[in-house]
């Protein structure tokens, strides 16, 4: 063929022209910085999600802290009651234990005797 005549339209060797691949080159439009740039920008939405919900699960972690204190707290203020209960009792039940000794003793004089029932 030369190159004047006119292409053989019964040439099938011929192929249609490949598509022309665009190279990805800093600085031309759609290169390297538009994709640095949508890098960038979906780095920061990622980052900006877990942050978001690191503080959601904290303030719900500081919620549920705040809950188990007011109910450490309820069960020391019972528990320090059913001690002071008990102290109590214990005295009482020490100071009568004493004078039923000291009347065993003869030091005191025999306490009536609806007093040792109790």
């Amino acid at each position: 063929m030369s190159a004047t005549a006119p292409p053989d339209p019964a040439d099938t060797r011929r192929r249609a022209p490949a598509p022309r691949r665009r190279l990805l080159r800093f600085g031309a439009p759609g290169g390297w910085q538009s994709v640095l740039r949508e890098f960038a920008v979906i780095v920061a939405g990622v980052l900006a999600a877990l942050g978001a919900q690191a503080w959601w699960e904290g303030r719900q972690e500081r919620e549920r802290e705040r809950a188990y204190l007011a109910q450490v707290l309820a069960e020391t203020r019972e528990n320090e009651e059913r001690l002071a209960d008990a102290i109590a009792e214990d005295s009482v039940a020490g100071v009568f234990t004493r004078r039923a000794l000291a009347a065993l003793e003869g030091v005191l004089p025999a306490p009536p005797g609806d007093s040792l029932v109790r």
